[in-house]
């Protein structure tokens, strides 16, 4: 006569191959949460970053030099690994010879924030009016 009263080997391991599948599930969930919330705050903070890095270019272009071409630079230690690369031209003169004189006041702005950490960038196109009165 057989005691039924335990578990059999074959049982025991399909139990642990079941829990072991579940287990390494939640690990991948895990880490690609953590990967996601790092996206994220990447996406969140860097539209703000390249609205900075655009306002003290603007400053410079006022204060000190409204003919330069370009910026780059770090945030510092608040934003560790996050640099931004700012590139400017002039836009075309304008053909109506009333507005002309406004044209050499008018740049196209690239401004690039990357995170070095995540390997991504953010890229913000814009147009400035520099106002030098």
């Amino acid at each position: 006569m057989i005691d039924e009263n335990g578990f059999t080997l074959l049982e025991v391991l399909i139990a642990m191959s079941i829990l072991t599948i579940a287990v390494v599930s939640i690990f991948n969930l895990q880490g690609q949460s953590v990967k996601m919330i790092t996206s994220v705050r990447f996406y969140t903070q860097a539209p703000l970053l390249a609205r900075l890095a655009l306002s003290q270019f603007e400053a410079k272009l006022v204060a000190e030099d409204p003919d330069m071409e370009s910026d780059y630079g770090a945030f510092g230690d608040n934003f560790p690994g996050y640099e931004y690369n700012i590139t400017a031209s002039e836009v075309e003169e304008c053909e109506d010879e009333e507005y002309a004189y406004i044209s050499k006041y008018v740049k196209t702005v690239d401004v690039e924030v990357t995170w070095e950490e995540l390997g991504v960038s953010y890229s913000l196109h814009t147009t400035i009016f520099i106002d030098m009165i």
